[in-house]
Order: structure tokens, then C-alpha cells, then sequence
């Protein structure tokens, strides 16, 4: 590798990195307007937890904002993420093998 193609690997990655985070700020700016206070902080915390989970709550923050008008509050974000976590977990099974 020479020099030049580092530099455009490089190049390209901050590039990457710069969408991705303005992508980022574009989901916490609709969080902020569809949430109130403390769902936002407990949405937040979320995303920096698992971003599959975060891209979920927030498109039922959305669609919870657009049925009714007011804003998302903590109780029903807890109680969606709890939905979610607990119908997306397997428990696993246990056996007990006699001799």
C-alpha cells in the first residue's frame, strides 16, 4: 500500500464516521421533540446500551406521537421497552438428566 491509498482509506472513514454521527443527531433531535424529559434521558441511555433497541423505541415514540399529539412520556417508554426486552429474550431451558 502506498501512501495515497492510506490517505483515501482514511478520507473515507472520516466520512463514514461524520454521516453516521449526523444521522445520530437527527434521530435525538425527533426524540427530543416526541419525548418528554426524562424519556428522552432513558432513550438516550438506551442508545448508548443497544441500537437496535433505540431504533425501536424511537419509531414507537413517533408513531405514539403522531396518535395522540402530546409528547412521550417515561411511564410508556418503560413500559414499551419492557415489551420489547421481554418478547425478544429467550429464557433458556434447563434439564436435569438423571442416572
Amino acid at each position: 500500500m502506498d501512501i495515497e491509498e492510506i490517505r483515501k482509506k482514511k478520507l473515507e472513514e472520516l466520512k463514514e464516521k461524520s454521516k453516521a454521527k449526523e444521522e445520530l443527531s437527527k434521530y435525538l433531535a425527533i426524540a427530543r421533540e416526541v419525548c418528554d424529559e426524562k424519556a428522552y434521558d432513558r432513550l438516550t441511555n438506551v442508545m448508548h446500551a443497544n441500537q437496535e433497541l433505540f431504533m425501536k423505541a424511537l419509531e414507537y415514540c413517533v408513531l405514539r406521537f403522531k396518535r395522540t399529539g402530546s409528547k412521550v412520556d417515561d411511564k410508556s417508554l418503560k413500559e414499551f421497552l419492557s415489551y420489547v426486552s421481554s418478547t425478544s429474550r429467550k429464557e433458556p431451558k434447563i434439564r436435569f438428566k438423571r442416572k
